[in-house]
């Protein structure tokens, strides 16, 4: 199936039954109004039982009638949503494989049901400018739905202003033209939309959130509001990955990555065997996505290298092979990554983390209300020595393979504490001021300095394969000496700044 993708971005508005859309040809930027005549879309939803699509703010839907009938998914983009369009094929009522891998991180082993049924009776007005472009597209709504779920039925009338070719962030110009369409539809009798979603209208309303726990300022209730944040954000990027969003891959690793940082960090709080099985599953999972991000690393390493090369000094041989070997690899990492995220051990982990979520298990007196701020700091504070430890490790390494080996532990460090202040500040609110927040300035630095110097040193590896390969192929393998030897100055500019770094930290 051919599937496409587009940002919806549109505007809704309520209003009774006797309101007339306004002539808006008089609005700046508008030269007519093209009459699109008047359409019956019919709509099946689906859904899981707990409606766990639509409180995550998604909706999958079957459309017959008009323009772009198929399958529907849409996804939060922001202020926007995103549409994910699969066309029909045959008659049936289950989504296609296609369609349910949009959705799997939340669908795992379960199967989703019909849950409503909306028909819409459609006017359509295309505003287009002088040169014939289509703007925006006014749609009459008249909604008749059914709550499949309670045979409650509803119904009622809503106007959309849909921007025509919608991007990411429209400009100045389109933003105006847009606020200015809305202050005529409020002055002919619309409202503000209550609800953006006529799934949520035609079930009652958006299901809510599970509430955090704990009172305000307290460890159950800031670990609580971080890990909830943090899952989201992993559940939220795994269809991009699936997508292959550019870099998601990147984002679904530091989600996993974050969550283990939040787990040993903040461990000395946690009940030791939930929070201990946690942390290896999602181990497990940072481990299977770590090959293909390196493989996309790799990729975006050889176009910046040869880029700061002259032009003409890498022979064009070398470049294809480079480019199609590490095209090679991606490709081989990224397929292993979607056959792990239809696995039943990516499905255990994110069972997993729901209930781990849904109340995180604290040892003790922590349990009744121990506050954040008093609790939080000291197991910061222990991850900052162990990083500084181990920094000081790193730098009296007597030899190459180990000094290498320990600054990617101290790397995984500085990481690791990074990521539990920024999960916890991000997300509760909760703030730790003072040297903390310098530690985290510091360790973001560090990591920064160290991931440049890895990146360096997994290049020369790759370049020494793709040099025995090219040799074996009998081809001349100068340019891979010269791009090998450009790194070592790299690495020693990234040695330098990691001991004036450390210092600070510690």
């Amino acid at each position: 199936m051919t599937r496409t993708e587009s940002l919806e971005i549109e505007r809704k508005y309520d209003v009774g039954t006797h309101e007339v859309v306004p002539d808006l040809t008089g609005i700046t930027g508008v030269a007519s109004a093209d009459d699109g005549g008047t359409v019956v879309l019919e709509a099946l939803y689906f859904d899981l039982p707990d409606r766990s699509l639509l409180r995550h703010g998604i909706t999958l839907r079957r459309r017959r009638g008009g323009k772009d009938e198929g399958w529907h998914t849409k996804f939060p983009a922001d202020a926007d949503r995103l549409e994910v369009q699969v066309p029909l094929s045959g008659t049936g009522d289950t989504p296609p494989s296609e369609v349910l891998d949009l959705v799997r991180v939340h669908v795992r082993n379960s199967a989703l049901e019909p849950v409503a049924r909306i028909t819409t009776t459609r006017t359509i007005t295309t505003l287009v400018d002088a040169a014939g472009t289509p703007l925006i597209e006014i749609s009459d709504d008249v909604v008749d739905a059914e709550d499949l779920t309670t045979g409650v039925e509803r119904s009622w009338r809503e106007w959309e202003a849909e921007v025509q070719g919608g991007e990411p962030a429209p400009d100045d110009a389109r933003q105006a033209l847009v606020d200015a369409i809305e202050h005529s539809l409020l002055n002919a009798g619309a409202a503000p939309a209550a609800s953006t979603s006529k799934l949520a209208r035609a079930m009652g309303g958006q299901p809510q959130l599970a509430p955090v726990h704990g009172k305000p300022g307290s460890v159950r209730n800031v670990l609580t509001a971080s890990f909830r944040q943090v899952a989201a954000e992993l559940v939220a990027w795994d269809p991009r990955v699936r997508r292959h969003e550019a870099g998601s891959l990147h984002q679904l690793r530091v989600k996993a990555r974050t969550l283990r940082s939040m787990l040993k960090t903040y461990r000395p709080l946690l009940e030791g065997g939930p929070a201990g099985e946690l942390e290896g599953q999602l181990k497990s999972l940072g481990r299977n996505l770590s090959a293909a991000r390196d493989a996309e690393v790799m990729q975006a390493l050889i176009v910046t290298r040869i880029a700061n090369r002259p032009p003409g000094s890498i022979p064009r041989h070398v470049m294809r092979r480079l480019d199609k070997s590490s095209a090679a690899r991606y490709q081989k990492a990224y397929s292993a990554v979607l056959r792990d995220l239809n696995s039943a051990e990516y499905f255990a982990t994110l069972d997993a983390l729901d209930e781990f979520t849904a109340r995180v298990p604290l040892k003790g007196e922590k349990n009744n209300g121990g506050k954040a701020a008093t609790n939080l700091p000291p197991a910061v504070n222990r991850q900052q020595e162990i990083v500084v430890k181990s920094a000081q490790r790193a730098s009296r390494a007597s030899d190459l393979d180990s000094q290498l080996e320990l600054l990617h532990e101290v790397r995984k460090r500085s990481k690791r504490l990074r990521y539990a202040i920024r999960s916890v500040e991000g997300a509760s609110g909760f703030a730790f001021g003072g040297q903390v927040g310098k530690s985290m300035k510091s360790s973001e630095k560090i990591q920064d300095i160290l991931g440049t110097h890895r990146d360096s040193v997994l290049f020369q590896e790759y370049l020494l394969k793709a040099s025995r390969a090219a040799r074996r192929a009998g081809e001349n393998t100068y340019a891979y000496g010269v791009l090998h030897e450009a790194e070592n100055s790299i690495q020693a500019d990234a040695e330098r700044k990691f001991r004036k770094s450390i210092r600070k930290l510690s």
